[in-house]
């Protein structure tokens, strides 16, 4: 889960904060089976079944250090594919997304082609947030796969969320520990990335989107040494 825009903000913020994304959750996985998702336009770095595409699962399984099954098992939906449309934000927020079982619900933007501004930008935002949210298919995947093992899942999270709450405070979030862990692939991801700003559309972006497996299994081959090196020097959510 991850919380990017002002959703909360306010007299009481400190205390509602914590439990947003549980009761977004929450009621999300007593709605989502009713939900049809058949109609639902992939964006780039997925296929028509709404799954990353194979090169997004290559790139994301070694920045992230998530097992593939998890990744091939895992869909990408926006908001709308949840009953109650959620996560809720803002329309001048960036947005955001969380996980429930086997699904990252996304705020519906990043589905829009046709509002985007700046593909580079739109396609590298929605890349380094799903590289945050696939950190948390593990965490989920200590359940079942169906409606008990999400409400499981749910208290679970929640348990942590407080606890970090009542020793981080304002920070309850950022500092959780299944926060830590699941931020590594979009910090590797981002480390990857900062001195390709000249050359990453043609050397990332576009395998990507064409699901060009050679291309990204080659660009990340010549990282190899350099991705070890970055989780091992991984801090943790800064």
């Amino acid at each position: 889960m991850v919380v990017v825009d002002g959703c909360g903000e306010g007299k009481f913020a400190k205390f509602t904060k914590p439990f947003q994304a549980t009761c977004h959750a929450f009621i999300s996985a007593k709605l989502a089976g009713t939900a049809q998702h058949s109609h639902l336009r992939a964006m780039p770095l997925m296929d028509r079944r709404n799954h990353l595409n194979s090169a997004t699962q290559l790139l994301l399984a070694a920045v992230c250090g998530v097992p593939q099954q998890l990744l091939e098992d895992t869909k990408v939906l926006p908001q709308k594919g949840n009953l109650l449309r959620f996560p809720w934000y803002g329309k001048h927020g960036v947005g955001g997304a969380f996980v429930m079982g086997r699904c990252v619900y996304m705020s519906g933007h990043f589905f829009d082609r046709n509002n985007s501004v700046n593909g580079l930008k739109d396609d590298l935002s929605t890349l380094l947030l799903i590289a945050h949210e696939v950190g948390h298919l593990p965490h989920s995947a200590r359940f079942p796969n169906n409606r008990l093992g999400q409400v499981q899942f749910i208290f679970w999270a929640a348990g942590i969320y407080v606890v970090s709450f009542l020793r981080n405070g304002g920070h309850w979030h950022r500092k959780a520990w299944i926060e830590q862990e699941a931020d590594r692939g979009r910090w590797v991801l981002g480390k990857l990335i900062t001195p390709l700003r000249a050359t990453m559309e043609r050397e990332l972006l576009v395998p990507l989107r064409t699901n060009d497996v050679d291309a990204v299994n080659v660009w990340l081959i010549d990282r190899k040494a350099l991705i070890a090196e970055l989780h091992a020097a991984y801090p943790g959510w800064e």
